[in-house]
């Protein structure tokens, strides 16, 4: 939540929201659950807690985080995985997670986002905030665009076996 999430929750709320009035955006954090909860959280994490504390109304759900086996099944269930892309991070484990069980991404062009979304095919990726919201209002009320995207990520995925996964982080460790 430190690397990108408040930065995202605003955006839901100023270009994404307003035009799917329907769609929640769900966030899986342990410190943040805490912190909704009231109990205490390190400092680091007050103004995000802020943030996802005063979009409760505008669909922004925190939920904590779950075994491998129920996230897979969120995955499954879900429209589209918004990540804000970090430079610092090396490997999106969730994105990459996300994928492989077939769900679309709209993502910042950012780190490990390049070596994992195929703009177009796997997920859209933008940059700035318009295109961001863009791409995510795109796959939100567009089936067409769902579906290819769902259909690219699940594809891009499937004939990985764990030889290309190891040679594809040893090459960023490199």
């Amino acid at each position: 939540p430190l690397h990108g999430l408040a930065w995202l929750v605003r955006l839901w709320r100023a270009k994404i929201r307003p035009v799917v009035p329907q769609a929640e955006l769900h966030v899986y954090s342990g410190a943040l659950y805490k912190g909704i909860a009231g109990e205490p959280v390190a400092p680091a994490f007050d103004d995000v807690l802020r943030t996802v504390q005063a979009a409760d109304e505008e669909g922004v759900i925190v939920q904590r985080p779950m075994d491998d086996q129920a996230m897979a099944g969120v995955y499954r269930s879900a429209r589209l995985h918004l990540h804000p892309g970090m430079r610092e991070e090396v490997y999106c484990y969730t994105l990459s997670e996300s994928q492989a069980c077939g769900l679309p991404a709209v993502a910042r062009p950012r780190g490990g986002v390049r070596s994992l979304i195929v703009d177009d095919t796997s997920g859209l990726l933008g940059d700035e905030d318009d295109a961001f919201a863009i791409a995510a209002l795109r796959v939100f009320n567009d089936r067409k665009t769902f579906d290819r995207l769902a259909l690219g990520a699940r594809s891009l995925q499937r004939d990985r076996d764990w030889d290309d996964v190891a040679s594809e982080f040893e090459a960023l460790w490199a």
